[in-house]
């Protein structure tokens, strides 16, 4: 049987640190892609929901001589359907003022720009800033569309490291949109 010799100990002093350098990236690289594809899934999720809030909003009878027109989303859900309704022009403005007190804590992070919500028909926008993707699905007759998209490489919730630019991948989405579709005359979903 052989005996190995040992080193000494001023051999050894920076083992530790050798091995803590080798290891960190690794954990650093690994906890930070789950925080970014966490946030990422979690906007996400919040565009949804904000979309379908919006949609919702559009879909109630609103009384023409109600004072407080620009109330949240919130505030209506209990109102009892009316003989007379408002427009389908400002039931888009109530869905997208809806779709955007949804959105606040996004809003925050990414600025006045940083969300684009558009309330689309088949002539074209009824509330926000004209977009080509208003028309870029066809809609029928009476289909109103909620369309939220989140340039999330211009406005990023977690800054990029740039490892997927230095491979010339990108890992990260450039866009998330959320897209809502519904009958405005009959309520149903599509």
């Amino acid at each position: 049987m052989t005996r190995h010799a040992s080193l000494p100990a001023q051999y050894q002093s920076g083992n530790y640190a050798l091995e803590y350098a080798l290891v960190f990236p690794l954990l650093f690289l690994a906890i930070y892609t789950m925080l970014s594809f966490g946030m990422i899934y979690t906007a996400q999720q919040s565009l949804n929901m904000a979309a379908q809030e919006g949609a919702r909003t559009l879909l109630r009878w609103w009384p023409d001589n109600e004072p407080d027109r620009e109330a949240s989303c919130t505030a209506w859900r209990g109102l009892a359907t009316t003989q007379t309704t408002a427009p389908l022009e400002l039931r888009a403005e109530r869905a997208r003022n809806c779709s955007l007190s949804h959105l606040a804590w996004l809003l925050r992070s990414t600025g006045p720009d940083g969300l684009q919500i558009h309330v689309c028909n088949r002539s074209g926008p009824l509330a926000g800033p004209t977009s080509p993707s208003c028309g870029a699905v066809p809609l029928a007759e009476n289909e109103v569309e909620v369309l939220i998209l989140y340039p999330y490489s211009r406005h990023p919730i977690v800054p990029e490291l740039g490892l997927g630019r230095l491979f010339g991948i990108s890992l990260l989405p450039d866009t998330l949109e959320s897209r809502v579709r519904i009958l405005a005359e009959t309520g149903a979903a599509t």
